[in-house]
């Protein structure tokens, strides 16, 4: 036979404590004491002495600087450019100038323009200069 462990239930009684605190407020007066500060006008003689004055004085100091020129060097470089030319060809053209004069309905066509010299004239209000097509 082989031995074999076998939980058996076993009852135990047990008397259980609970505590809960109860906390009271009590009031003790305790005595502080009241500090009060008053100020006091007080003379005291201080002894005059006579007042120091400071000179600066030079003190002998080397400095080494050490002095960097720079200066350009021009390259000049020369080219062969082919600039086109430019020519001008003026051209003569008649521009027509309208005016209407007082109670006449039809224009009168180029009465203030002169081609020769293509200008503005004061009769009329406006200027038609010759545009070139």
């Amino acid at each position: 036979y082989q031995e074999r462990a076998i939980e058996v239930p076993e009852v135990q009684v047990v008397d259980a404590v609970t505590q809960v605190s109860a906390p009271y407020t009590e009031y003790i007066d305790k005595a502080v004491p009241k500090v009060v500060t008053e100020p006091v006008q007080c003379t005291v003689e201080i002894p005059q002495r006579p007042l120091i004055e400071e000179i600066p004085v030079p003190v002998p100091y080397i400095m080494t600087v050490e002095a960097i020129r720079q200066e350009p060097e021009n390259h000049i470089q020369q080219m062969i450019k082919q600039i086109p030319k430019v020519t001008m060809e003026y051209r003569e053209r008649l521009v027509e100038m309208r005016s209407f004069s007082g109670n006449d309905s039809s224009p009168a066509v180029g009465s203030n323009y002169h081609p020769a010299t293509s200008s503005y004239h004061p009769a009329t209000s406006s200027y038609h200069p010759a545009t070139s097509s």
